[in-house]
């Protein structure tokens, strides 16, 4: 307990948030059990199949696993539904947590309306219940009766437990400024909302600072979950405010690949980070019910994290280099091997290590190695201060940390 309340400090003097104090009295829920390395990503998604990398991934640390609902299959995305088999089973089995997603069709604000553009950019309209082609599109409530129907039905196959949650996606660049847009949302959620209280399971959110922020608001959701995109409306802002459940930090880093080749076998997955200042509740389950992670084990990966604030944000390759002796190497992104890009892109979540001087090592893609140093002054001070996006390039280019 005493090491618990001295990280609790250092974390309210690095990150000054409300509800705190909810921390402390979370202690004594049911937790997960410490990874060997705290400071490793505890919380993945991934629209593939986890079962040929379950023991790995336990041992790269990860406690939760966010996999997915829909209506209907998806196009190049064999294993996005999970409900159909025995992953849900072998990853409780495997002692780790799931993070029930549902997305359907989530990333164009044509959901709404029971539609969605195709490769050519034409408006389609998106089958019905029973994945038959449609003759027409529907309201955002017929829309949300069908998507919420499917969630919970496969939520009840895979034994997901009442008073966990499912998280609905809003997979698009929304902004609040878009007044029809947000009215179908509303008009989405309140249909979700109604149903999931009735068969007893909370509502998340997934989507950017605006819509969460809209969700929130309105009171409709119980979590909001802060997608990657940098760039969309309103995610700084929302970041800063304290009121997020999950953050997306990473999408698409490659783990687990065989050999040089990393497009051999291994999983594509996305890697997040929790709020500790909310408390270790946010609608995981396991097999016995709800499924925390340890305050200790939250705390420690949300003060491992920084942004990158500065425009010219260089990646050198020792803690001796100069500032022209830059990092060379490649790491696995997409199914592929990539250079370790050189120069830190802005606002990129990075994994903080240990410190010499003035430079830091950075962990760039959440694989648990790092891959170079950069200079403590090119990173946030701490993990609540992510900066607004700049969009221009130039003025990109100069910016620097507050």
């Amino acid at each position: 307990m005493a090491l618990a309340q001295s990280r609790c400090i250092l974390f309210l003097k690095a990150f000054d948030m409300r509800l705190f104090l909810g921390l402390l009295a979370a202690l004594a829920l049911p937790v997960a059990v410490f990874a060997a390395d705290p400071a490793r990503i505890a919380i993945i998604d991934t629209a593939w199949d986890t079962r040929p990398y379950l023991q790995e991934l336990r041992r790269a640390g990860v406690q939760v696993i966010g996999r997915y609902y829909a209506r209907c299959a998806q196009d190049n995305l064999p294993d996005k539904r999970f409900a159909f088999g025995t992953e849900a089973a072998d990853i409780l089995a495997a002692g780790m947590g799931i993070l029930s997603i549902y997305q359907y069709r989530s990333s164009s604000k044509y959901k709404f309306d029971g539609q969605r553009p195709d490769r050519q950019g034409n408006i389609v309209n998106l089958p019905d219940a029973d994945c038959a082609p449609s003759a027409s599109g529907r309201s955002a409530q017929s829309e949300a009766a069908l998507d919420v129907r499917a969630a919970l039905a496969q939520a009840h196959l895979v034994g997901q437990p009442q008073g966990s949650a499912i998280y609905f996606g809003v997979d698009f660049n929304f902004s609040r400024t878009d007044t029809a847009t947000k009215a179908k949302m509303l008009t989405y959620f309140k249909t979700l909302r109604k149903a999931m209280d009735r068969a007893g399971y909370r509502l998340g959110a997934y989507g950017d600072g605006d819509a969460l922020t809209v969700l929130r608001q309105a009171g409709l959701i119980d979590y909001a979950w802060i997608m990657a995109s940098p760039a969309f409306p309103g995610s700084s802002a929302f970041h800063r405010s304290g009121n997020w459940t999950l953050f997306q930090t990473q999408v698409d880093p490659h783990w687990l690949a065989g050999g040089s080749d990393c497009g051999r076998g291994g999983l594509p997955i996305d890697v997040n980070v929790q709020n500790p200042a909310l408390g270790p509740e946010a609608g995981f389950w396991g097999r016995n019910g709800a499924f925390t992670l340890p305050t200790e084990r939250t705390l420690t990966v949300f003060n491992a994290r920084r942004f990158v604030c500065n425009g010219d944000a260089r990646l050198r390759r020792s803690a001796g280099s100069d500032q022209n002796d830059l990092v060379r190497g490649t790491i696995c992104r997409q199914g592929r091997r990539v250079d370790i890009p050189q120069s830190l892109k802005f606002l990129r979540p990075v994994r903080i290590g240990r410190r010499k001087g003035n430079l830091i090592e950075v962990d760039i893609n959440e694989d648990g190695k790092f891959d170079g140093w950069t200079w403590t002054k090119n990173l946030s001070r701490h993990f609540g201060n992510k900066p607004d996006y700049v969009f221009s390039s130039t003025q990109r280019a100069n910016a620097r940390c507050r």
